[in-house]
């Protein structure tokens, strides 16, 4: 049980003796991580008790960002994949494959819906993947890119990989790209699970057949074709969600796993990062093309810089991540 102070009284949040020890470790890490509060909001008996820095008001600035689960979106729509000889619109906010199989829907303030089938899409997909518009819109359009790899993939070859569950990949390869970057795997009764290092994602492989005490290393051997979902918490208004059904080939559950660890940091301006995460992301000083002279300025001027912020010491990094790989043109 932990145990705190509060306002008024006292809080407590209670584990069972079967609660994993990685959700334990998460817990005690959640209650030495900073948080982001509005004077107001700090409880008045305990404020003698806390350590606080205020925060100072930035201009809004265009930086980079990473991890890219926690920089937030930006204020376009969601993607969808590009016109090309493999999509076309039918209607809009609604893109089709050449072939007539897969299908993309969104619209404003919507997310993204992708569904496909060897017959088409309607009136009963195979499989379906659909992404909230809060997502980082880097990750929606890094899976689009690795599904229209895959349906050019299935044209070129006269294969159907892309429309159904296939053998030659365990569970355990479709998460490696997270398993790389630091997630820390357990299991309960029917599902495996997936936390990453900061603590605010979480990803949940449904299974449903696995027996009481099935370890981790054990699930992450199955080749049983699971449904996924990837979710970030702890920012009010700005959790989201990605998921793909039971059925998805698993190299798609991999590209879903790829786009949320891929270490390369995204574009945002300052005020679009949700302020809980601003302790558990790293920003850099965006390039930006500079006249001869501005540049000469910039140097002489430290002032004019913006300004990288690092987390803190103790936050941990995600580690051996993967490189990049090539994608094709959509």
């Amino acid at each position: 049980m932990l145990t705190g102070a509060a306002e008024r009284g006292t809080w407590n949040t209670t584990f069972s003796s079967r609660t994993p020890a990685v959700l334990l470790q998460a817990a005690a890490a959640t209650l030495l991580r900073p948080a982001v509060r509005s004077l107001d909001e700090l409880p008045t008996a305990h404020r003698q008790r806390i350590s606080a820095e205020v925060m100072q008001p930035r201009t809004p600035q265009r930086v980079l960002v990473s991890p890219r689960q926690l920089a937030g979106t930006n204020s376009g729509p969601a993607p969808l994949p590009d016109a090309s000889a493999l999509w076309h619109q039918t209607r809009p906010g609604r893109m089709e494959s050449s072939c007539g199989r897969a299908r993309a829907d969104s619209g404003p303030g919507q997310g993204v819906l992708v569904t496909v089938g060897p017959y088409g899409p309607e009136p009963r997909p195979v499989w379906t993947a659909e992404f909230t518009d809060t997502v980082p819109p880097e990750i929606t359009a890094a899976w689009l890119d690795s599904l229209t790899d895959s349906l050019a993939t299935d044209i070129d070859l006269g294969t159907s990989a892309s429309f159904g569950p296939g053998p030659g990949m365990s569970v355990g390869d479709s998460v490696q790209p997270l398993t790389a970057a630091g997630w820390v795997t357990h299991t309960d009764d029917a599902d495996l699970h997936l936390i990453s290092p900061d603590g605010h994602a979480t990803a949940r492989i449904t299974h449903g057949r696995l027996v009481p005490g099935t370890r981790a290393a054990d699930a992450l051997t199955q080749t049983t074709h699971w449904g996924a979902s990837i979710d970030v918490t702890g920012a009010p208004g700005h959790r989201w969600r990605a998921a793909v059904s039971p059925l998805t080939p698993l190299h798609l559950v991999r590209a879903l796993s790829a786009a949320v660890s891929d270490p390369a940091p995204v574009h945002r301006h300052t005020h679009r990062i949700p302020q809980q995460f601003l302790g558990a992301v790293r920003l850099e000083t965006a390039d930006v093309t500079l006249s001869p002279a501005a540049r000469a300025s910039r140097s002489r001027s430290p002032a004019a810089a913006v300004i990288t912020t690092a987390p803190r010491a103790d936050t941990p990094r995600p580690t051996g991540l993967l490189g990049p790989q090539a994608k094709r043109t959509r």
